[in-house]
Parts: C-alpha cells; structure tokens; sequence
C-alpha cells in the first residue's frame, strides 16, 4: 500500500543579511498576515505540470507561485480515513 502524503507548508521569498535568513512561511492552519488581512492557508497543491504551487486560503483567495529551487516543501504522512497526520 502507498503511503500517502500532504504538504503542510512552504517557506519561500528568502532574504539573506548578514545575521539572518527572513522567508516567508504558509502552514496549514497557521495564520499569516498578508497586506493587513489575515488569512489562514487550508490547502496547498502542487500543479501536475510540476510547474506551480498554489496555496488556498480560508477567504477564498489563493496565492500561486512557479516551482523554483528556493522554495522549500515540507510533507506528511496522512494516517487512514481521519485524517490525522504525524511528522
């Protein structure tokens, strides 16, 4: 049997200085303020054409990126029919 996965978050539009690393991060379930809204991401997918990754937002709205080297992707496993994931 496959095991079958999620992406809980992204991290992307990193700023390096010469004492830190800033980036943005999209979490499922985590809020995140975007311009003076907050939102909270529910959802986020991989086009099949490998070429885009779009985040879905509890307003409705969603925020679609390219595929870059720079954007890091975190996965889990979903565990049955409930749902429940472990990291």
């Amino acid at each position: 049997m496959k095991t079958k996965t999620e992406i809980y978050s992204i991290r992307f539009n990193h700023l390096r200085t010469a004492t830190d690393i800033f980036c943005t991060t999209y979490t499922l379930g985590a809020a995140v303020l975007i311009g003076n809204t907050v939102r909270t991401p529910t959802k986020i997918t991989i086009e099949p054409s490998g070429k885009r990754i779009t985040t879905f937002f509890d307003d409705d709205t969603s925020h679609t990126l390219a595929l870059t080297d720079d954007i890091e992707i975190f996965k889990r496993i979903i565990n049955g029919k409930t749902n429940k994931t472990t990291n």
